[in-house]
């Protein structure tokens, strides 16, 4: 299962950082791929506008939420992310995560449960 990270950024910059911070845990390592959008009709070119992380199970994605949450942690400006889990989505925002260190750990654990439902709903 895949799961796809986007940021409110139009510049690219916050998936950018995102990716090279990604790239770097061990567990995730070689599981992450950048998407670029379709250029407009007016440009040559267009920036990075999302990412996906290919996760096998649930220690993956564990690994990935608090890898994220991490990184939201660090960085200066506010920064939100929203994340689609095969039909789940989640969204994440650096104020609420530093003003709220438990609210991670709950979105990883609801993000754990629907990527299990989302496995049972695939098998049954």
């Amino acid at each position: 299962m895949d799961v796809e990270v986007a940021a409110a950024d139009e510049s690219g910059e916050a998936i950018t950082a995102l990716f090279d911070w990604l790239r770097h845990e061990d567990e995730l390592r070689g599981r992450v791929r950048m998407r670029q959008a379709a250029p407009r009709e007016d440009e040559m070119g267009s920036p990075w506008d999302a990412l996906t992380v290919a996760v096998s199970g649930g220690g993956a994605l564990t690994v990935l939420l608090a890898s994220i949450g991490t990184w939201l942690r660090t960085r200066r400006s506010d920064v939100k992310l929203d994340l689609a889990i095969g039909k789940n989505s989640l969204s994440l925002d650096s104020k609420r995560i530093k003003a709220d260190p438990e609210s991670l750990r709950l979105l990883i654990e609801a993000a754990v449960k629907a990527m299990h439902e989302e496995d049972q709903d695939a098998a049954g």
